[in-house]
């Protein structure tokens, strides 16, 4: 034996200073395998047992031997002792620990039996063996069941991982299989819902052009409702569509100039509706990062909402602007609008839910949903503040550090 285990000055230092380099080394196991082998070479090599190794009962009852330590005659001696196989069946069974004289080996033979406890049952049997006949200290015993109990450990950590690592490879796969699923939903309703829309689009409109000057003005009026609410639907199934790739497309990062955006943004609103007239002040706008056409699409959601509620204000105003938070960016969109009550604020982000008429304003109640879905894909927070016909302020946060 070494010195580590003949050493009389053997105290609770040097016992805590061996479990803490042992329990260091198994730490970086990734395999059941591996744990075996390090134990069983440890136990020899370094806490100076002359053989060591494992046994488990298998399921026609039969006792196997694996890693013993050294692979010798003395190692080999175990599966052959028929005292021995009862010695590790008594361990399984009772869990508790077992001290044997073995007469079957060549001279003194003592040999220590540790339960391995996986779970709530002794799954395995550690054996240490050492050339005496003399009794085993109970520092040296105290040594070897703390390390067994350090096995148990690192074997149940492992078959946790294991376990963890197939349940998750379950879960992708079902996720995949759902995605794949919902990109087929998408392309029928892409499809096959906006055929049936383009027909009522354009047999409405042909009438209207070729029959509309015979018609009475309600009929013409009525044709009218038909049309738009047709476009109507049309823009709700690119809206939903558009929500629903939002949780399966995969995020592009960059560094966003979110000033170049947002004139970018404001540049296009104007171009659609060259006849609104409102004032865009900008203030500064730290860079961020994010998905760009994600983000453009937050501002443009954001931004239009601004201009369409402000519509009819004389003096409308539409502001953009940022404020410092650690760790984080806060950016935010004011106008002088119609603004809204906060009394129903919980229902501001919800699909569908409008806190005004559309007969006032048009909208699919969608776009806010799209906000929250994309600053919440990029690790952020939107929320608002608002008050009625004094107009609204959105904010949102981006991180300003690159993502890993």
């Amino acid at each position: 034996m070494t010195e580590f285990i003949r050493n009389s000055e053997f105290n609770d230092r040097a016992y805590l200073d061996a479990f803490m380099k042992t329990a260091q080394y198994l730490a970086g196991l990734t395999t059941h395998e591996d744990v075996w082998n390090h134990i069983a070479e440890l136990m020899v090599k370094f806490y100076g047992a002359d053989s060591a190794g494992f046994a488990r009962q298998l399921e026609n009852g039969e006792i196997e031997f694996h890693n013993l330590m050294p692979t010798d005659r003395s190692c080999r001696a175990f599966p052959e002792s028929q005292e021995f196989r009862e010695s590790v069946r008594e361990v399984l069974q009772t869990g508790f620990l077992a001290l044997r004289t073995l007469t079957a080996f060549e001279g003194p033979y003592t040999v220590v039996l540790l339960p391995i406890v996986a779970g709530a049952e002794t799954a395995d049997v550690m054996f240490v063996g050492h050339v005496t006949a003399g009794p085993i200290s109970k520092e040296i015993l105290n040594v070897y069941l703390a390390v067994a109990g350090l096995a148990g450990t690192t074997v149940n950590k492992l078959f946790s991982e294991a376990e963890l690592k197939k349940h998750r490879a379950h879960l992708e796969k079902l996720v995949f299989e759902r995605t794949k699923e919902l990109e087929s939903f998408s392309y029928s309703a892409s499809h096959d819902l906006r055929a049936p829309l383009r027909a009522i689009i354009g047999f409405t409109r042909k009438i209207l052009d070729e029959k509309g000057t015979s018609f009475d003005s309600e009929t013409t009026r009525m044709f009218g409702v038909i049309r738009d609410n047709a476009q109507r639907m049309g823009q709700l199934i690119d809206d939903l569509l558009r929500l629903s790739r939002l949780g399966r497309t995969e995020l592009n990062w960059s560094k966003l100039s979110m000033e170049g955006l947002v004139k970018e943004v404001l540049a296009e609103i104007r171009s659609a509706d060259p006849e609104r007239e409102f004032e865009a002040e900008i203030g500064e706008l730290p860079e961020a990062y994010g998905d760009r056409a994600m983000i453009r699409q937050v501002l443009l959601n954001l931004l239009a909402n601004a201009v369409k509620f402000s519509r009819g204000k004389q003096d409308a105003r539409i502001e953009v602007g940022s404020n410092k938070s650690p760790g984080e960016q806060v950016y935010y969109v004011r106008d002088n609008g119609a603004g809204f009550n906060m009394k129903y604020y919980n229902k501001l982000f919800g699909v569908f839910q409008r806190l005004v008429s559309e007969s006032q304003f048009e909208g699919t109640g969608v776009g806010l949903a799209i906000v929250e879905r994309v600053i919440q894909r990029h690790g952020g927070r939107v929320w608002a503040e608002g008050e009625i016909n004094k107009g609204a302020t959105f904010y949102f946060t981006l991180s300003p550090k690159e993502q890993q």
